[in-house]
C-alpha cells in the first residue's frame, strides 16, 4: 500500500498499487506535500538549511508512535549519489533518519544501501521518466547484513514512489524480510 488517499473501502488498493509491483509493505507520510510542510521541505532540501532539522520533533509530534509496533532492525535513508551529496553537503533524508533513529531507538544504518548511478532530479519528471531515471540506480553492498531484517526506509517526499520502490526492490532482492517507507510528505 502506497498510502495514497482515495474514497474506496479500506481493503481496496489504488490503481497504482494494483497495476505496479510494490517491493515495500506500505508507505506512510507525516503529512501532505503542501503549505507549510512543502515550504519547509523546500528550504531544507534546496536552500542549504540543514539546521532546520531541529524542527523534526515538532513535525513528527505523536504521529510516528506506530514505529514502536514494528520492531525494525534498521532505519535507512534513501541515499544521494556521492556527487550530489558533495554539492549539497548533506542528505535531508539522512537527517530525518538520524532523528528517528535516536527518537525511536532503531539502529541507523546508512552505508549499505548506495546510489551507484547519478540520476536527474525527480521533481521535473513525469511518472514514466521517474521510473526510467531510477531503474538500477541502487545497490546493497553487504547483503548478509540485511538478510531477514525489517527496515524502515526514509525519504523526504513520496510522489510516484519510483525511488523508494527501486530501493525496496534492491533490499528485497538482498533478502530483507519487510520494508516500511516513511516520508515527511506525500504529494
Amino acid at each position: 500500500m502506497c498510502g495514497k488517499e482515495f474514497n474506496l473501502p479500506v481493503s481496496s488498493l489504488c490503481k497504482d498499487c494494483k497495476n505496479n509491483k510494490r517491493y515495500f509493505k506500505e508507505a506512510r507520510a507525516i503529512g501532505r506535500y503542501e503549505g507549510v510542510l512543502k515550504d519547509y521541505i523546500h528550504l531544507l532540501k534546496y536552500c542549504n538549511k540543514p539546521y532546520l532539522k531541529v524542527l523534526f520533533p515538532d513535525i513528527v509530534k505523536d504521529y510516528a508512535k506506530w514505529i514502536k509496533n514494528y520492531q525494525f532492525d534498521y532505519i535507512m535513508p534513501i541515499p544521494l549519489h556521492p556527487k550530489k551529496l558533495r554539492k549539497r553537503g548533506y542528505n535531508q533524508a539522512e537527517l530525518f533518519a538520524k532523528y528517528l533513529s535516536k527518537a525511536y531507538k532503531i539502529e541507523y544504518y546508512k552505508d549499505n544501501l548506495t546510489r551507484k548511478k547519478e540520476t536527474l532530479p525527480q521533481i521535473n519528471l513525469d511518472k514514466k521518466e521517474r521510473l526510467r531515471n531510477v531503474k538500477s540506480s541502487f545497490i546493497v553492498k553487504y547483503k548478509e547484513k540485511v538478510k531477514d531484517k525489517s527496515i524502515l526506509l526514509i525519504d523526504d517526499v513520496y510522489t510516484t514512489g519510483a525511488t523508494v520502490n527501486e530501493c525496496s526492490k534492491e533490499l528485497k532482492e538482498s533478502g530483507v524480510k519487510k520494508i516500511i517507507v516513511l516520508t515527511l510528505a506525500r504529494s
